[in-house]
């Protein structure tokens, strides 16, 4: 019975540690399971994680994109808009008036106007909005500032001012604006015609220049023309104004304006007609006087024929050649050459003459001009001499310095030639002369 017992404890040990072995399997079993559930778990987190990042990198990426986009079509517009600011001034209840360009493709919409005071000290600015007032392209929009839209801001005359106007693009246009009464303008006068006869018109043409580069008149210009006379004032020494000159004229930087006034003159031969002219509230000191003078009925007559060369300031000529030619046999000469008459108010230098007949028949050996030797005539003029540098051309050139001829003066460019060559044949029925003169005022 003893061996029995002890046999049965070592089974029910066996059978314990049996069951203890299989407990410890099944612990291994279920901490592997585990484990491989937490590993999914982490991979999925992992690609989750990944999967964000590479979105994230891709809306970044369209946000660069759009933004040079954005950038690329914003530059586009700021290229297609080109403004310009013109017709600048100041109106007369002293508001800012002007208008703006815009010369390219695309519509431009302000923003805001900038007005700097450059006289105040130290200098002061007003900005205003324009709330996007729109330019189409190759369009305008004028009375900016007075009317559409009105600024509110008055504008001093005596002031400097430089406005600026801003787009929504970010493109801008600057022009300064300056009182009439700080800018000394450029003026000429001119007398039509210098001489006249009594009861007769005299056209005045007072030509004004904006000669500024970097600013605009800040008004318009209106001329004062004020003619006098100098002899005694009587109902047979007087002048009436028959046509008047424009008012109110803008004139931009860089152009010229020609204000015209007709007077009629009385008074006694030799009277002076004298014109001074300026603007309205001009730059002291800033105006120009020009003359005429009455004299008689035949004067006048000559005096009317150099009317058009005092214009354009250039010489007259009155041409001397011979027709018939004159004497014939060995050593007959004639008279060729011209008067040349200076018009002008100023002295006047000749440099060169020239003389150029030309034949009518082809392939000649027809000599016209210079079929011997130019003989010159003694003081016409006293310098300079004659010669044939070709085949019928006949050049008077200035000696050490050039011939002067005084304002309103002529002088004799004379000299004798032989009779014209034509190497046998019969006499040139036709032909043509043409004459030049060389001077400081024009050809």
């Amino acid at each position: 019975m003893g061996t029995n017992t002890e046999g049965n404890k070592h089974s029910s040990g066996l059978e314990i540690l049996e069951v203890k072995k299989l407990a410890k399997n099944n612990q291994k079993h279920q901490r592997k399971g585990l484990s491989s559930v937490v590993g999914a778990v982490f991979m999925v987190l992992v690609m989750i994680g990944a999967l964000n990042v590479i979105l994230l990198a891709m809306r970044q990426q369209d946000s660069v994109t759009q933004t040079l986009i954005d950038k690329s079509s914003a530059s586009l517009g700021r290229l297609n808009e080109q403004i310009s600011i013109a017709d600048t001034r100041v109106t007369s209840s002293n508001k800012l008036n002007m208008t703006v360009i815009n010369s390219g493709a695309a519509a431009a919409k302000l923003a805001s106007i900038y007005i700097v005071n450059e006289t105040a000290s130290p200098k002061t600015q007003y900005r205003f909005d324009l709330n996007s007032l729109g330019v189409d392209g190759r369009q305008s929009k004028t009375n900016i500032g007075s009317t559409s839209p009105s600024l509110p801001f008055t504008v001093k005359s005596d002031t400097v001012y430089t406005v600026k106007v801003v787009t929504m693009a970010g493109n801008s246009a600057v022009v300064k604006l300056t009182p009439l009464k700080a800018l000394p303008l450029k003026m000429a006068a001119y007398v039509i015609p210098p001489s006249i006869t009594t009861n007769e018109n005299v056209t005045i043409l007072f030509a004004v220049t904006n000669n500024a580069t970097d600013t605009n008149l800040a008004q318009t210009v209106s001329p004062q023309i004020t003619p006098s006379l100098s002899c005694v004032a009587s109902p047979t020494c007087v002048w009436t104004q028959k046509v008047y000159a424009d008012t109110n004229v803008l004139i931009p930087k860089g152009t010229t304006y020609l204000f015209k006034s007709v007077y009629e003159i009385k008074g006694p031969v030799g009277t002076t007609i004298t014109f001074n002219a300026s603007l309205t509230n001009a730059k002291p000191g800033n105006y120009v006087i020009e003359k005429g003078r009455i004299i008689s009925i035949s004067s006048a007559n000559v005096a009317n024929t150099f009317l058009f060369a005092r214009l354009v300031q250039q010489p007259e000529m009155q041409v001397i050649f011979p027709n018939p030619f004159g004497g014939t046999g060995s050593g007959a000469q004639a008279v060729w050459g011209a008067i040349v008459s200076n018009p002008t108010e100023g002295t006047m230098h000749v440099r060169k003459l020239v003389i150029t007949g030309f034949s009518p028949r082809a392939n000649s050996n027809d000599k016209i001009i210079c079929a011997d030797t130019p003989t010159a005539i003694a003081n016409m003029p006293a310098t300079g001499t004659w010669s044939c540098p070709a085949t019928n051309t006949a050049i008077w050139k200035m000696g050490a310095s050039p011939v002067t001829i005084p304002a309103h003066m002529s002088q004799a460019f004379w000299v004798k030639m032989g009779a014209p060559s034509t190497g046998g044949s019969n006499d040139i029925e036709s032909l043509a002369v043409n004459y030049n003169v060389f001077t400081d005022w024009g050809q």
